[in-house]
């Protein structure tokens, strides 16, 4: 068994184990952050293939477990270590991964469409910046794009949409002049 798949096992631990006060971060710790990863959590990209789906599978060689049991397993796991598992900037990535994750058997069947905009409906762009900030990609324009995609913003500007022919600074520009006026 890998330390993701013992990861996984101690998560299913944890989260059975809410009335017992804290949990033994010094055997769960490692384990833990193998199934995390260094940058699953942190990608740009995992937010645009969890944010569509009705349905989350965690898979870590031989073990697997929905989306949701996930989340509850890894919240309690998280609020029971002590001291924490992660680094608060792991901490803050998972947590924020897990808030799309969660709710996927809620999403409606269809994401909503007017004109010629697909929408996800997360939420507004300027909470997604705010929530995902720390998301990497491998260009910066990506993340941009990524979260307008799965943002419950119905306008977009035209300045805004996918045009890589335009450099950063003047996307960043076009971006946050208006929001901070």
């Amino acid at each position: 068994m890998t330390d993701s798949s013992r990861g996984l096992e101690k998560l299913r631990v944890a989260a059975s184990r809410r009335s017992e006060v804290g949990l033994d971060a010094k055997k769960a710790s490692s384990m833990i952050r193998s199934l995390l990863g260094p940058s699953w959590f942190r990608r740009v990209w995992v937010l645009q293939e969890v944010a569509p789906a009705r349905y989350v599978v965690m898979v870590s060689r031989s073990m697997e477990t929905d989306g949701y049991g996930f989340c509850v397993e890894l919240e309690a796991a998280l609020d029971l270590a002590r001291p924490p598992l992660l680094d608060s900037d792991s901490e803050n990535a998972a947590r924020s991964a897990v808030y799309l994750i969660k709710e996927a058997s809620l999403r409606p069947k269809r994401a909503t469409s007017r004109e010629d905009r697909f929408c996800l409906d997360a939420c507004p762009l300027r909470e997604l910046l705010d929530l995902y900030e720390d998301r990497k990609a491998t260009d910066r324009r990506d993340k941009l794009y990524a979260l307008i995609g799965i943002s419950s913003d119905l306008v977009i500007p035209p300045y805004l949409l996918p045009d890589y022919n335009k450099a950063w600074p003047e996307l960043f520009q076009q971006l946050f002049i208006p929001i901070v006026g």
